[in-house]
Formats: C-alpha cells, structure tokens, sequence
C-alpha cells in the first residue's frame, strides 16, 4: 500500500527502502519524488522531515528453469561506505583499519594510496567505530547522519569533517573563522561568508562532487 514516510535522523533512501521492502532506486525515481530530488539531489543525504513517498509494490515474475539452482542478489545491498582520510589535507596511504559497523560487523583493511577505504555495509547501519592502527585511535562513525549542504548544519558538518571546525556547538565567529581557513585553503577570497564559490567548493571538496 502506497504511503509517506517522513525521514529521521539517521535516513537515507537506501536505509528505508531496505526496511520497506523496495529496491532503492523505486523509490527515489518515483515522479511523487520528483521535488525532493531536485531539492536534494543525493539519495544518501536527506534531512529530518523530508517525507519520501513509497509507492505500491510491484510483483516481478522470473522465469527459471526446473532441476537446477539459481541465484538471486537484490539490487542495493549491500550499500557502500567510502571515507577518505587526510592529514592536513594530505592523504594517508596503506593505513591498517578495523571498522566495526553497528557493534558486529567487522571489516578490516588497508586504505588505498589515495587514503580511501571502501567497503560494503548493511543499507541500514547506523553507527560505526572505526580503528586506525597506525594512531592507536578510534573515530565514530554515523551513517545517514549527513545533512544537506544547503543546510547550516550540513555546512557546519563538513567544515568539522575537513578538519576546520572544532567538536561541539559552534558561535557564529567559530563558522566564519572556519569558512574563513577552508577560504583560503580553496583558493578564494577568505571573506568568512558562505557565497555560492564557496558552497560548491566545500561541496566538491567533502562529497566528491562538481
């Protein structure tokens, strides 16, 4: 039966078509959805409050033949976690890591010479920890957690993801000193104000886009 379901914190499209039986992309090319993805334009960023419509289900009927085994893998799952790590924006190669997803799963690898680990995780996980062997250190992780880039507070998580931003909840000079160094570090005029140069640059910069 066809419904609304308005995001949480935590959402993306991949999370709730898994939870809802569908195959993502069901679901986000529905023309009800037409205007949340314009607006949003990333299937895996939404913002709490954004209703997704999911339509009716459809059954697919498979002709296969008797007597023999066949197999099946639906479509968007696993889903794929990919996280670049840097050190004064300098990428870190052949990192040992363990990265635990949801308190049970368990990967472990080494990051490519481009400091990039990607690996394949459950469409609906929620947290992770990841293991970097080389620190001796541990960093959280929160899948879905990604506000849109149109958003103050999706802008504020990038800037804390590139390293420009400190933890916790930032003044307004806080903003405008980080944007002011990501400014600078891009190239532009450090004017500390978020203009559309800077918007897509800080874009294309945290979410590999443009």
């Amino acid at each position: 039966m066809a419904k609304y379901h308005v995001v949480e914190k935590g959402d993306c499209v991949s999370s709730v078509a898994v939870q809802n039986g569908y195959f993502p992309g069901t679901i986000w090319e529905h023309p009800e959805n037409d205007a949340l993805r314009e607006l949003r334009g990333d299937p895996n960023v939404l913002l709490a409050g954004d209703r997704l419509f999911l339509p009716d289900k459809e059954p697919k009927t498979t002709t296969c033949a008797t007597g023999k085994r066949h197999r099946f893998v639906r479509r968007g799952v696993p889903a794929r976690f990919r996280l670049q790590i840097l050190n004064a924006d300098k990428p870190r190669p052949n990192l040992a890591y363990r990265l635990t997803i949801d308190g049970s799963l368990v990967l472990t690898g080494v990051t490519t010479g481009e400091g990039v680990l990607d690996v394949p995780i459950p469409p609906d996980a929620r947290r992770g920890v990841l293991y970097i062997e080389e620190d001796d250190a541990e960093h959280t992780l929160t899948f879905g957690g990604l506000d849109p880039a149109s958003e103050d507070t999706g802008v504020n998580q990038r800037l804390r993801n590139l390293g420009y931003l400190r933890n916790g909840e930032p003044t307004d000079d806080d903003v405008a000193a980080a944007i002011s160094m990501f400014q600078r570090k891009a190239g532009l005029d450090p004017t500390g104000v978020l203009d559309e140069p800077t918007a897509d640059k800080l874009l294309a910069r945290h979410d590999h886009k443009g």
